[in-house]
Parts: structure tokens; C-alpha cells; sequence
């Protein structure tokens, strides 16, 4: 596993950008982010977005995906506006909440890593049913409204019914593996 952790400037709330993978892993870089929305109250999985723009190719988790052959590379952003949803809806983050997140993006890589794997076998089976085979698109391209600068109104609509389009990135990491785990990559 791979995580790039930033601020974002305009889409409220904390999600994840990862990158869109082979038809037949389709939901596996999916799983960790699903995970860490039932650990964090402040995490939104529907704002996630994993398909790759052109333009966001040479970010870190990109390369790492691409280069390494790491599945599950990620961009955490935290929204500089704070969240939109759930109980910290319409206040800024502070760092008591960020620290916070960090705590339970922690504790999801030690749900991840379990080696029982139910959790994430849960976890995989609700992807399956959010995410049926048949309404996956298979492109690579983002539209315009799913980038990394989308925020407005409009785009509030589009991620409840999509999480597979969209990029992010940016320089600096930190990085965790899980090596023994069947789900990453």
C-alpha cells in the first residue's frame, strides 16, 4: 500500500483518489477506501474517485501504481472547507479531527492486514452490490466535473452514483505495506 496525504482546496470532506485497475480487479483498490468510511465518521467514500486523467499521470500515486505494480495507491485529502455530510457537516476540520482521521487510517490498515479477512471479505461483498460488473464503464478518462478542482453544487449529485471517475496526486508521501494481505495488490 501506498497513501499521498494532502489538503484539498474546493471538494469538502476527506476521500481518497486511487486508480482504476484491470476489469477483473475492479474493486480492489476500492476496498481500503470502503474500509476507512466505516472507521472514520469524516471520511466519505461516495467523494472517492479512481479512474485516471491524463493530467494526473505523473503524480505519486499514479507512478507508483503504474511503476511499482501497487494496486492500492492512494491520495488521502483532507478538504481545507471542511465536510458536507455527517456530523461535522458546515465546520472547518481542526486538528484534533485530522489527527483523528490519522488514527482510524491506521487502524483500517490493521483491519485490512487481519488475516481472517472478514472485514474486508464484508467489505468486498458490499462493493459487489454498490458496484454491479454491468455498470462499470471501463474507461480510463475522467469527465470534467469529477477532477480534483470539482465542488460546486453539481458535482454534490454526480458522486452519490459515481465513484469510479476522477484523479488527484501531488508530491510527498507516506507509505504503509501489506504484503500478506490477498486484497492488495
Amino acid at each position: 500500500m501506498f497513501c499521498d496525504i494532502h489538503g484539498h482546496s474546493r471538494k469538502k470532506n476527506v476521500f481518497m483518489y486511487g486508480n482504476s485497475g484491470k476489469v477483473n480487479d475492479r474493486l480492489k483498490e476500492k476496498i481500503f477506501p470502503c474500509l476507512l468510511d466505516k472507521n472514520c465518521d469524516i471520511f466519505n467514500f461516495p467523494d472517492c474517485n479512481f479512474a485516471v486523467q491524463k493530467a494526473k499521470e505523473s503524480t505519486a500515486r499514479v507512478v507508483i501504481w503504474k511503476e511499482q505494480g501497487i494496486t492500492n495507491s492512494f491520495t488521502l485529502e483532507a478538504s481545507f472547507a471542511g465536510a458536507d455530510q455527517g456530523k461535522f457537516a458546515d465546520y472547518h476540520f481542526n486538528t484534533d479531527l485530522l489527527q483523528e482521521v490519522g488514527h482510524r487510517f491506521c487502524d483500517t490498515i490493521l483491519d485490512f492486514c487481519d488475516p481472517d479477512q472478514v472485514k474486508v471479505k464484508a467489505v468486498l461483498e458490499e462493493l459487489e452490490i454498490m458496484l454491479p460488473k454491468a455498470s462499470e464503464s471501463g474507461s480510463d478518462e475522467e469527465s470534467e466535473g469529477d477532477s480534483d478542482y470539482s465542488g460546486d453544487e453539481g458535482d454534490k449529485k454526480k458522486k452519490k452514483n459515481n465513484t469510479n471517475a476522477g484523479a488527484g496526486g501531488g508530491q510527498g508521501a507516506s507509505g504503509a505495506s501489506a504484503s500478506n494481505n490477498p486484497a492488495s495488490g
